[in-house]
């Protein structure tokens, strides 16, 4: 008989992908051994795959530890006395090597999503990532919801304007987030120059959501000075230097 293991199943958990974690960024996140995480959790392998039956499955759970991180930070970023504009402004203006949960969280996420790398996780951290996925959009639409019910939305077709906004919220988003890490990447190889990463409040990518926000009738509309103090909001919560 298998000696009883040191930890609850909780514990242990924690343990392996705290150690997953550790494992990733003193390797790389394809590069990890399964056998380097056992060593670093100090437990067997056999205890390891009780948690995670695969390299695949590593990264999926760790995405969900993010997705979780993200979840409470943009929920205190969504409480802040501001307009939603302004909050919106500082959700992109955060800095993620602040708030952020791992510093490969960026360069995961965008791997993890990718089709080939989900069918290869277990069902079960598959759909709790999921899980947390769609918690965040619910948080980001429940938020645009109460500001058409108080009026700070002047909404003249509810359920479009809902989807229309959650969605390019989105992706502006990740698509500064992709375009980021891809020119990141592309400038250790050649002379292209990185993005500026955390985003500047008068830069490229605020601009960008001042002009998307402005196609939508706020009551206060998204100004210079309301970036101005989305990010002075944050640097005085601590979520940007």
């Amino acid at each position: 008989m298998a000696p009883a293991s040191r930890y609850s199943p909780e514990v242990e958990e924690e343990l392996v992908l705290r150690a997953a974690a550790k494992v990733i960024e003193n390797s790389s996140i394809l590069d990890f051994k399964m056998s380097d995480i056992a060593a670093k959790a100090g437990i067997s392998m056999g205890s390891v795959y009780k948690h995670v039956q695969s390299k695949e499955d590593v990264l999926i759970a760790l995405v969900t530890k993010m997705l979780e991180n993200i979840f409470d930070r943009f929920d205190i970023i969504l409480k802040m006395p501001l307009t939603l504009p302004e909050r919106f402004a500082a959700i992109y203006l955060a800095d993620f090597s602040i708030i952020g949960l791992y510093p490969f969280d960026g360069h995961m996420h965008m791997l993890v999503t990718n089709e080939a790398v989900l069918s290869k996780g277990s069902a079960r951290w598959r759909d709790k990532m999921l899980l947390w996925d769609h918690k965040i959009e619910a948080l980001i639409y429940k938020s645009l919801e109460d500001a058409i019910e108080t009026g700070e939305l002047r909404s003249t077709n509810k359920l479009a304007e809902l989807d229309q906004l959650n969605l390019g919220l989105w992706a502006l988003a990740a698509g500064f987030s992709n375009i980021s890490l891809q020119k990141k990447g592309f400038s250790v190889y050649s002379d292209e120059k990185a993005l500026e990463k955390p985003y500047s409040p008068t830069g490229p990518q605020l601009e960008c959501v001042m002009a998307f926000l402005s196609a939508y009738p706020w009551e206060t509309a998204l100004t210079e000075e309301g970036v101005s103090r989305a990010y002075a909001s944050l640097k005085d919560m601590g979520f940007r230097q």
